[in-house]
């Protein structure tokens, strides 16, 4: 076999005099002065028995990793010790929209998803068997399109219930450290718990994404057409809201990733 050497891959090198390449693309460094071609994709479980509408990895108190993904009518659960995902949906299923999606977050041992049309949903690890209806009580009509982990909070955004409708401007949070519990705002209940809503006025669009715990923010919001930060100031407020953005937004929703404290 003939080793044919690759000068190395340095792109931010100026282009003359060069000993270095300044574009290699599909292959992986092999030996000091060679790259291979990348491995094939293997497939490590069987499919979802519709479209993926949602997924998210986690780590159990033990360090294992679990996966819990949604099609328009079920919820899975994925572990090491199988290759099947595990239909957990509660009774009776979902209706997502076609074009809707599960967004999902961690609350300590507990799995949160919600897709807009059902109630948002919750699984424990270690105790659920199967995923059930999370908010049990207070506004249990409470609906959303984007859940996430903010500090001791829940939030929900981008919501609709029945008392205030649809509400496409709005974060609401749960009670402190109760994701089960949404007191109705107002009320001396609600007061005592930390929990609340919030409506981000304005012609930036609907609330496409929320990112909880970054770097700079207790939460980072992105809408339509604007970003927002979400701080915890405690009481009265709770949170204070302001301005990062104020005429560039998230493309579309479900283009937001996150990677630690940074979101993108």
């Amino acid at each position: 076999m003939t080793v044919i050497p690759i000068p190395e891959f340095a792109p931010d090198l100026p282009d003359v005099p060069s000993s270095t390449s300044d574009t290699i693309l599909n292959v992986l460094p092999a030996t000091p002065i060679s790259y291979g071609p990348l491995p094939s994709l293997q497939a490590y479980a069987t499919a979802l028995t519709a479209r993926c509408q949602g997924a998210i990895s986690i780590k159990d108190n033990t360090g294992v990793v679990r996966i819990f993904s949604g099609d328009a009518s079920k919820l899975y659960r994925l572990t090491s010790a199988s290759t099947t995902p595990a239909d957990v949906k509660k009774v009776g299923g979902y209706t997502t929209s076609p074009s809707g999606v599960w967004s999902f977050c961690l609350f300590g041992t507990r799995v949160i998803a919600t897709n807009y049309t059902d109630p948002p949903q919750s699984y424990v690890e270690g105790t659920s068997a199967l995923f059930a209806d999370c908010i049990t009580s207070g506004l249990t009509s409470l609906k959303s399109k984007y859940v996430a982990t903010v500090r001791d909070f829940v939030v929900f955004a981008n919501t609709v219930d029945g008392t205030y409708g649809t509400r496409p401007q709005r974060v609401h949070w749960c009670a402190i450290n109760d994701p089960t519990n949404v007191p109705t705002p107002g009320t001396t209940a609600a007061a005592n718990a930390l929990s609340d809503f919030q409506d981000i006025v304005g012609d930036h669009g609907q609330i496409v994404g929320i990112a909880g715990n970054l770097g700079t923010a207790s939460a980072g919001i992105f809408m339509e057409r604007a970003v927002w930060r979400m701080n915890y100031a405690g009481q009265p407020d709770i949170f204070d809201f302001s301005t990062v953005q104020g005429a560039r937004g998230l493309i579309s929703p479900g283009a937001l990733v996150q990677f630690g404290p940074d979101a993108y």
